[in-house]
């Protein structure tokens, strides 16, 4: 007996079984690579080529061009690499090949190939080119004409050959749309896809870029038996776009057409989170016509703008009013919707309760009365937003009822010195790819009519800033809250230049009469105020205010025409101005006694009426004023 026997003997017997183990895996080693040797030196490469060549022609009606040699490499995954490759397009497409790529490997399972059957462990395209596009009609490139009418192994997948892994690596697809001409280009380094078998989820893992910002997402997609069968399956993805958080998940469905190209999609029980903007309910889109048709129905919940301007490609220092506005995507689908939100929040106003349905054909969103919550009064809104490119044309008409004026103006200016409800209605059209464009072309009607409330007297310093005591001598800083009696008002616009026709405020203490015009596309003001104190004894004291300059720095200033004048001569400019604007013939109204319902006529006028007991004439709301004329001369 050696030392090692004596002092080591369970040591020499686990050493001789590990020299075993390791000489039975050398022979198998050398049989399974000797097996596969004899496998591939009795199969003709070039024989494979034409074999694959001849199944995807029958198969898809399409050409299959593989460029390069066939490269195979024995291992202990034998894999095959083709350098190449290109799937032919259909006649009638632009481009000549429906996919390309760079170069292909596929890693092969040994042991079963050894015995002739094809078992793929992995997967692996570089540089892939997709090309999809429809024709004329709404025909995709994606259904092959070799399919036609072969429904027969539908759901059957048994008989393909299953890639545990398939790995994507420089991917870039390119969509393009043969009605319009439109193209867009979708780009992603890295996408894998992971399966046990035809049956299991797909494990996915995706990194992309959409408008120049960074996606990422991991989870699992759907079964391919699953998908293929029309029966779906269940779809979780989580990651991040634009280093916010992303979160899919839902029952996502196939369906196919005759022709074997998918003729629909569905996405039941879909709850959807952008950052905290979550989404929930159903969507289908249908396809075979010539836009696709999406149905949805979807409950949203609270949406911050202040958010979506820093969420903009432009970065968080755009004006939300500059964010184009993606109208084009109304040219690319027709449908239906039915979309709820709980509550959207701007900077100057918040939203709640909306609930807007509506339909999209050929390029034109139709909204039916669609309802929201502002300021406590209820918001109805109708109208059409029509896509011409990237420009939207719009036409809403609309109203908002027993409105909380002070609680709006609070949101608005951060101030709580009016405590009164009103009525509001427009109808506009307007024109523009943004915000600011279509503000800027705006045309149409808009008013408003308020009665009963208060506002605090000091609230009209702002209509001439230090200038009050001097010409507003009637309201002070220790004014209090005065009863407010009505307000009303009228804007007619053109081409973005709002025309205020009736401007009128009336308070326990004092009435202020005033129109102009806010020029948008300039941002300039070139409005007129004219107080008048209930006070008699201190109507000659009040003075006119002009409010001009721009939005943001605007300039209080007398009406010099008014400082130069006395008291009998600016009763004679009066009517002179009241040749331009009748309006103006309210302010002798306010205090004079005479026996006319200033704030009745104020409100008509503003509701385009024929003020009570009044006759209509051809003037229209500029001759409500008429009879008013002959008090004041």
């Amino acid at each position: 007996m050696t030392p090692w026997q004596k002092f080591c003997p369970s040591e020499k017997v686990d050493l001789m079984r590990m020299i075993k183990g390791l000489l039975f895996a050398v022979v198998v080693l050398a049989v399974l690579l000797g097996g596969a040797a004899a496998y591939v030196a009795n199969t003709d490469l070039e024989n494979v080529r034409s074999a694959v060549q001849e199944h995807v022609r029958e198969r898809t009606g399409r050409e299959l061009e593989i460029g390069g040699e066939i490269d195979l490499t024995l291992a202990l995954a034998p894999t095959v690499t083709v350098a190449g490759v290109s799937l032919g397009n259909a006649e009638w497409a632009s481009y000549p090949a429906m996919a390309k790529v760079g170069r292909l490997q596929v890693k092969l399972r040994l042991v079963p190939l050894i015995f002739g059957d094809l078992e793929i462990d992995r997967v692996e395209l570089q540089d892939v080119q997709v090309f999809l596009e429809t024709d004329r009609t709404g025909r995709g490139n994606w259904v092959f004409d070799g399919l036609a009418g072969d429904t027969s192994n539908d759901g059957d997948t048994t008989s393909l050959p299953l890639a545990q892994v398939v790995a994507i690596r420089d991917i870039q697809i390119i969509q393009r749309d043969g009605r319009n001409g439109s193209e867009n280009v979708y780009t992603a380094s890295v996408l894998d896809l992971a399966a046990e078998d035809f049956s299991g989820p797909l494990v996915s893992h995706i990194v992309a870029e959409i408008d120049g910002e960074a996606l990422e997402l991991d989870g699992s997609i759907p079964a391919l038996r699953g998908l293929i069968s029309g029966d779906g399956g269940r779809l979780d993805l989580a990651g991040s776009f634009d280093a916010r958080k992303v979160e899919v998940s839902g029952n996502l469905s196939l369906s196919k057409d005759k022709a074997g190209g998918i003729a629909g999609i569905r996405l039941s029980d879909l709850t959807a989170d952008y950052d905290g903007v979550t989404a929930k309910g159903d969507a289908t889109a249908t396809f075979g016509a010539e836009r696709p048709f999406v149905i949805a129905d979807l409950a949203l919940g609270s949406i911050d703008t202040t958010k979506l301007s820093k969420m903009s490609p432009a970065g968080p220092d755009l004006n939300g009013l500059d964010i184009p506005i993606p109208f084009e995507l109304l040219s690319k689908f027709d449908g239906q919707f039915k979309l709820t939100i709980s509550q959207v929040s701007t900077p100057k106003m918040e939203l709640r309760d909306v609930q807007a349905e509506g339909s999209v054909k050929d390029g034109i969103l139709t909204l039916t009365p669609s309802s929201a919550v502002l300021a406590d009064g209820a918001v109805a809104v109708k109208g059409t937003i029509g896509a011409r490119g990237n420009t939207g044309d719009i036409a809403l008409k609309g109203s908002w009822i027993q409105g909380d004026l002070g609680k709006l103006l609070m949101r608005m200016t951060n101030t709580a010195e009016l405590e009164a409800r009103g009525d509001a209605a427009f109808d506009v059209t307007g024109r523009g790819t943004t915000g600011r464009e279509i503000r800027n072309s705006l045309s149409g009607v808009a008013n408003y009519v308020a009665k009963e409330g208060s506002i605090a007297n000091a609230t009209w310093e702002w209509l001439a800033a230090d200038l009050v005591s001097q010409f507003v001598p009637f309201v002070g800083q220790d004014a209090g809250q005065g009863v407010l009696t009505c307000m009303a008002g009228r804007v007619e616009a053109k081409a973005g230049v709002l025309d205020a026709k009736v401007m009128y405020i009336e308070t326990s203490r004092v009435s202020i009469a005033g129109s102009g015009k806010i020029d948008m596309p300039d941002e300039k003001l070139n409005l007129r105020l004219t107080p008048r104190p209930k006070d008699a004894s201190l109507v000659s004291l009040a003075t006119p205010v002009l409010i001009q300059g721009s939005f943001d720095e605007p300039v209080f200033v007398p009406d010099p025409l008014a400082v130069a004048t006395t008291a009998g001569t600016m009763a004679i400019g009066t009517v002179a101005l009241g040749a331009v604007n009748p309006l103006f013939l309210l302010i002798p109204l306010m205090s004079s006694g005479a026996d006319v319902d200033a704030c009745a006529v104020a409100v008509d006028a503003a509701n385009g009426k024929t003020p009570k007991g009044g006759t209509k004439s051809s003037g229209g709301i500029m001759s409500i004023f008429d009879g008013l004329k002959k008090i004041v001369e």
